[in-house]
């Protein structure tokens, strides 16, 4: 099988185009929510349909029951509509074209194996009663039980009219994004200590010999101290007239015998 229709990495769409396939972010947004530290997958048991409820007709859950082979457990309503049966119980390959389904498969492989997102652009067979129809395939993959098979949470969500006869699809285009990779590294912590610079003082030109900067006194918040002064006794017992106080006597006399 030629890998010419699968590319790798982020896809670059038009915004406009984004909006109308607006099931998918939504389904997107609410898995990667559910991602654990380290980049755990959200198992199947934490998915609330309260949570995917705005895109819940287009959502289905899938397990894989053999290689590339994935039977649908739970299917929304819209995600039925172009086979025109209900596709619970059903594999996602029904909704193929038997040309297409080597793509599928592929795609489911890397999904369980790799842990990969990968989103499909699909194209439905025309004819009679069948008019342009588009649609956007989502697979993000889930944590595998310890007794089980790996499982999908999928979104399906079509663009034109369905029309008259059952649609099946061709693959047109996928991307597959590593996220598992990408959210790991995100969520990893330094193992050393990193010291951040002083920038403030680093946009600071400094002189050449500029002398140690000065410490900074304890009072910086309270009013400063008074300093102290020694009082000059001579100018106090001059020219105001005012009379000084004696020096108090010394309280202990050194007594010698020659006195």
């Amino acid at each position: 099988m030629t890998q010419d229709f699968f590319t790798l990495g982020p896809a670059r769409r038009d915004p406009a185009e984004e909006a109308r396939f607006i099931s998918l972010q939504r389904v997107r947004g609410y898995w990667e929510g559910l991602i654990g530290p380290g980049g755990a997958l959200p198992e199947p048991a934490a998915l609330d349909p309260r949570g995917l409820l705005p895109a819940l007709e287009d959502v289905f859950l899938a397990e894989r029951i053999g290689e590339g082979l994935l039977r649908l457990r739970i299917a929304g309503r819209r995600v039925s509509a172009p086979a025109g049966v209900d596709m619970q119980g059903l594999p996602l390959s029904a909704i193929f074209l038997p040309e297409a389904r080597p793509a599928l498969a592929h795609t489911v492989e890397r999904v369980c194996n790799h842990n990969s997102l990968v989103t499909m652009e699909l194209q439905a067979e025309g004819g009679p009663g069948r008019p342009a129809l588009t649609a956007r395939l989502l697979l993000l993959p889930l944590a595998v039980p310890l007794r089980g098979q790996p499982t999908v949470l999928g979104c399906l969500s079509t663009l034109g009219e369905i029309g008259r006869a059952p649609r099946r699809f061709m693959v047109a285009g996928a991307v597959e994004e590593r996220l598992g990779q990408r959210i790991k590294s995100a969520s990893a912590r330094p193992g050393h200590s990193v010291t951040l610079p002083d920038f403030g003082q680093a946009a600071l030109p400094q002189a050449p010999n500029s002398q140690p900067e000065e410490r900074v006194p304890d009072y910086i918040f309270a009013e400063r101290p008074a300093d102290f002064t020694v009082p000059d006794l001579g100018d106090a017992a001059g020219g105001d007239g005012q009379a000084t106080e004696p020096p108090a006597r010394p309280k202990l006399r050194l007594v010698h015998s020659s006195d």
